[in-house]
Order: structure tokens, then C-alpha cells, then sequence
């Protein structure tokens, strides 16, 4: 009976000491959460002119947005900001900074305005900076359309970080419509929790117009007005365009062109022996022939009263009559040529019928609770006038094969070198979800359109080669030998807001813009989403994890989370020690009481 007490005193203090072992477990298992951040970039138009954008750099709405709660990333926080436009150039110092006076727009948590809503700005009016660039080669319209950012908004609280963006763009134009774009819509999302980290991106762009084929081949030095007639005769059936022309009934222009020179040069040749004017007529043609012999060799002249007023040579009246026609025949030429400049300069050389974009990153406590998705449709394709369906991006390939096969065809009839000028990609998109260094890791990125001009070695070659071969059979040189005083004046301005951009540039010494290659990309976007798992001993009083210590997140604190377990630790250890003690007194020797 005197050993109960022990066995009491021991199996009390060995239950608290499990209990407070356990309750130990139990606490850190329950602290084992996540932490991450998800990060996502927008760009509706990046264009770099020259090596690496030398010539000229723009990039036009620039967004990007951040969440996280990893203090090994930053102070946990939320943000999302808007920039309108950037522009630089190494060549032109005088665009440099032209842009700095423009508004951007910033919502941040913690230090800022946790919502922001901004009214409508008009590129096209710009600021006080702007109008500098009409004195800098004539290039007024930079950039035109307007700019609506309806909210940002970011917060940080016990639920994690999030942040968000919804934007819209409308007409904008570029270098007086180089490049249009119809409208955007852009929608941003970034989340950050203990659960996952998250980011999405929607993007809605209509109707975009890149270049076109004048202001390529001007770009690179090559006036659609001065090449050989040949290729351009060459293009024309390629492109399925002669049936737009008056051939009065040629076969091809090279034919109608043709036979309209002969007769003029005829004429020309006729009036510029005068005397002999009615001889030459007589002997070529028939009809004028059986005409003349009729004539008496004095005609009368009535005057504006219906009076006889002179009496003048047979041949006088027959050269005028000659002149009227060989002003008609004239203008018959410059209407034809100057149609077919004009539907060869003026074909899109890209027209987008819109195109839907989303992409969307997840990055959980593992692997296969992480993703990366894009989805994209296209509405549509227009490649120098001939016109594709719309497509996904699980039948993008065959459209992009189609794509390239066309430009190459089109470019290598002007020259073979031309063939590869431009590289081209559409709905061209990149996901990956992976493991690196502790983090369960989602990326998601995608570009509407990417497009590269690529001159050929030795291109200022080819241009001369091109200059040369026309300097007789261009439709400038037509012209002039058809007798028409001033030719250039008389054919319609192709490429011309090419050429304001080749003025521009000119400190170069370049013959055109695109000598030294151009790249431009078209709502280029990306997600990133990132969560690590942690274990933290002893947590601050807050739902926000963050790897290694704690931030208290909101209006205040929460209370301690997991089991007390210093109360049982302390029982614990007086009953062990009482246990001890009453053992001992057991063992004490009894006296003889």
C-alpha cells in the first residue's frame, strides 16, 4: 500500500508529459503552410528600330502587377502600374525623354492607394513635350488613340496579397498608321495565400494592321514607283489584282503599258516634226488619210459668236487634234500605272481580325496541384489582301506555314534575296510548371504576334541593282518618256509616313528605316505564380505566413494558434519531481515505532 502513492504520482506525470510532448507535434504540424507570389506583365506594342532598338525604341501600354507574402522576395506587399508609352532612341537624342511628362498610374499595399481610377488620356495631344517632334523630320503623329485605365487595386490583409488591373485602349495609331490597332481590352489579376499563388491575364485586341507593302519596300530604300515594271507586272497576277485595273482588254499591265506607249511615242514622234504632222498621219493612218484628201488646205474658224472670225491651215487643226490625244493617252497611262501603285502599296501587309487571349498560372503546396494555361483565339487573317479564316492555337501551325509561304513568294518576285525577309509568329505561347529550389513554380506566357525584319547581307546591293534595273522601266521613267512634264507629282504617295520616318532618321546616312532590321511584338504577355511550403516554430499572431518570421497583416491581430502546451510541460515536470521525492521518503528506514 505504501508504493500506490509512487505509481500514482509517476502515471500522473507521465500522461502530462505526453500530452505535452504531443500537443508540441501538434502545434508545428499545424504551422507547416505556404508562401509565394505571382508576378504578371503586359505589353500591347514593343517595336525596336536598328540593332537592339538603336534606331528607335517604343513601347506602348505597359502594365505590370505583384503579390506576395515570401519575405525571402520582398516585404510582403501588392501592387499594380499602368505607363502609357515609352520612347528612346540612341541616333535621334532629341526623342529622348519626350515621353517622361506622361502619366502612369499605381495602386500599392502597404505606401499607397490600396484603389485607383484614372480618366482618359489622349495620346494625340500628349503633353507640352510632345509637339517637338514636328520639327524633327515632319513625324507629328507619333502615337494617336486614347488611353482608358478604369482601376487598380491592390490589399494586403489576413486573406493574403492581391492585386488587380482593368485597362482599355482605343485607335491607336502609330507613326500616322504604319501600325493600327481598332481597341483593347486588358484585364490583370495577381493573388498571393497561404493555399497558392495565382495570376491571370485577359486580353481582347481588334482589328491590327502592321505596315504595308509601300511602306516596307520603302523602309528599305525601294519607291514602288521606281521599280522595274516587270515585277511589278509579276505582283499583280500573284496577288490576284489585275482584274482592279482598266487593261482595256490586255492581258497583264506589262501588255496594256505597252501598247499605250507605242501609240504615244507615235504621237510624240509625229508632233515633233510638225510641218510633217499630216504627212506621217496619212501615212499610218487609213482613216485620216481618206479624211485629208476631202480637205480643202484652208479651214474657217468660227469665233464665240458663231461668226467667222480667221481662216487657218488644214495642218494647224490636225496638230491640235493630235495634242488633245496625246494629252488623253497621257492621262490613260498615269491612271493606270498610279491604280496599280496604288493597290499594290496600299495591301496590308498583316491584318488581324482580333484575337482573345487569357493565360492563367496556379503554383500549390505540390506539384499537381500547380498549372499553366493559355488559350487564344484568332479571328481571322489578312496577309496582303488574301484572306485566311480564324483559327486556335491547336490549328496555328498550318496557318502560319501558309503565312510565311506567301510573304516568302511575294518578297522573291522583287528579288530571291527577299525571300526570308520576314520572320513571323502568331499566338505564339510558352508554359511550364516545374520544381527549383524549394518552390512549386508556374509560367504562362504568350505573344498575339511577333514579327522580324531581317535584311539580307549585302541589301544595299540589291537595292541599287533594283534602282538601276528601273531607271527605263519604272513607271516614273514611263512617264517621262510618255512626255508627261513631271512624273513624280503624277503618280499617287506611296509609303509616305515610311518616308517621314526615313527623314527622321536620316543622321544615319541610311537609304531607309529598316536597313538595319526592325522587330515588333504585339500584346505580349506573362504569369508567374511561386509557393514554397514552410514550417514556422513559433508563428506571429497572423494568417499571412511568411518564410522564417511573421508580419502582423490588417487592422490587428489574430490570437495564438495551435496547442498551449507550456501549462502541461510545467505539471509535468512538479509531478515528476513529487513522484521522485515521495519515492525516496518510501525507502526511508522505519523506526522502531
Amino acid at each position: 500500500m505504501k508504493r500506490f502513492p509512487v505509481r500514482a504520482t509517476a502515471a500522473a506525470s507521465a500522461f502530462f508529459v505526453a500530452t505535452a510532448f504531443s500537443g508540441i507535434g501538434a502545434a508545428t504540424a499545424a504551422e507547416t503552410r505556404g508562401v509565394g507570389t505571382s508576378k504578371a506583365t503586359f505589353s500591347l506594342l514593343s517595336l525596336d528600330l536598328g540593332d537592339g532598338g538603336s534606331l528607335l525604341n517604343l513601347d506602348v501600354l505597359l502594365d505590370d502587377a505583384l503579390s506576395t507574402i515570401d519575405s525571402l522576395v520582398a516585404t510582403p506587399n501588392a501592387f499594380s502600374k499602368l505607363s502609357p508609352l515609352s520612347l528612346t532612341s540612341s541616333v535621334v537624342p532629341a526623342l529622348n525623354g519626350i515621353t517622361a511628362g506622361l502619366p502612369s498610374f499605381e495602386s500599392r499595399t502597404p505606401g499607397g492607394q490600396g484603389e485607383v481610377k484614372g480618366s482618359a488620356f489622349d495620346f494625340s495631344k500628349g503633353t507640352g513635350n510632345l509637339p517637338l517632334l514636328g520639327a524633327l523630320g515632319g513625324v507629328t503623329g507619333l502615337v494617336g488613340g486614347q488611353l482608358i485605365p478604369t482601376s487598380l487595386t491592390s490589399a494586403l490583409d489576413d486573406k493574403g496579397a492581391r492585386s488587380g488591373l482593368d485597362a482599355a485602349l482605343a485607335n491607336l495609331s502609330v507613326l500616322n498608321g504604319i501600325l493600327s490597332i481598332k481597341s483593347v481590352s486588358n484585364l490583370l489579376g495577381t493573388s498571393a495565400a497561404s493555399p497558392a499563388s495565382a495570376g491571370d491575364r485577359g486580353v481582347k485586341i481588334d482589328a491590327i494592321s502592321v505596315l504595308n507593302l509601300g511602306e516596307l519596300l520603302k523602309g528599305l530604300g525601294l519607291d514602288l514607283g521606281n521599280l522595274p515594271l516587270p515585277i511589278l507586272n509579276d505582283l499583280l497576277k500573284n496577288l490576284n489584282l489585275l482584274g482592279g485595273l482598266p487593261l482595256a482588254g490586255a492581258p497583264d499591265l506589262l501588255s496594256a503599258v505597252t501598247n499605250l506607249t507605242g501609240v504615244i511615242d507615235g504621237l510624240l514622234k509625229t508632233v515633233s516634226g510638225s510641218s510633217g504632222v499630216v504627212t506621217e498621219l496619212v501615212k499610218s493612218v487609213p482613216v485620216v488619210s481618206g479624211l485629208v484628201g476631202t480637205l480643202p488646205t484652208q479651214l474657217p474658224v468660227l469665233g464665240s459668236g458663231g461668226n467667222l472670225t480667221s481662216i487657218i491651215p488644214t495642218t494647224n487643226l490636225l496638230e491640235g487634234t493630235v495634242g488633245n490625244l496625246l494629252t488623253t493617252l497621257q492621262g490613260t497611262l498615269q491612271g493606270l500605272l498610279g491604280g496599280a501603285l496604288n493597290l499594290l502599296g496600299n495591301l496590308p501587309l498583316l491584318k488581324l481580325n482580333g484575337a482573345d487571349v487569357n493565360v492563367a498560372t496556379k503554383a500549390g503546396r505540390t506539384l499537381e496541384d500547380s498549372a499553366a494555361t493559355a488559350v487564344a483565339n484568332l479571328g481571322g487573317l489578312n496577309v496582303l489582301g488574301i484572306e485566311l479564316p480564324g483559327v486556335d492555337l491547336a490549328s496555328i501551325g498550318n496557318l502560319v506555314n501558309t503565312v510565311t509561304s506567301t510573304l516568302s513568294g511575294v518578297l522573291s518576285l522583287i528579288d530571291p534575296s527577299l525571300a526570308k525577309l520576314i520572320d513571323l509568329k502568331i499566338l505564339n505561347k510558352v508554359t511550364d510548371v516545374s520544381t527549383a529550389g524549394g518552390y512549386n513554380k508556374a509560367l504562362a506566357s504568350f505573344d498575339v504576334l511577333s514579327l522580324d525584319i531581317n535584311p539580307p547581307t549585302g541589301i544595299l546591293n540589291v537595292v541599287s541593282g533594283l534602282l538601276n534595273a528601273g531607271k527605263t522601266t519604272s513607271p516614273l521613267a514611263l512617264l517621262g518618256g510618255a512626255g508627261v512634264a513631271q512624273p513624280a507629282a503624277a503618280l499617287p504617295l506611296i509609303g509616305g509616313n515610311m518616308g517621314l520616318l526615313n527623314g527622321l532618321l536620316n543622321p544615319t546616312g541610311l537609304v531607309g528605316a529598316l536597313l538595319e532590321g526592325l522587330s515588333l511584338k504585339i500584346g505580349t504577355m506573362q504569369s508567374t505564380s511561386e509557393l514554397a511550403a514552410t514550417t514556422v516554430a513559433d508563428p506571429a499572431p497572423v494568417s499571412v505566413p511568411v518564410r522564417g518570421s511573421s508580419v502582423t497583416c490588417g487592422a490587428g491581430a489574430a490570437g495564438r494558434t495551435g496547442t498551449d502546451t507550456g501549462a502541461f510541460a510545467a505539471i509535468a515536470a512538479v509531478l515528476a519531481a513529487l513522484s521522485l521525492g515521495v519515492r525516496r521518503w518510501n525507502r526511508r528506514p522505519l523506526s522502531a515505532d
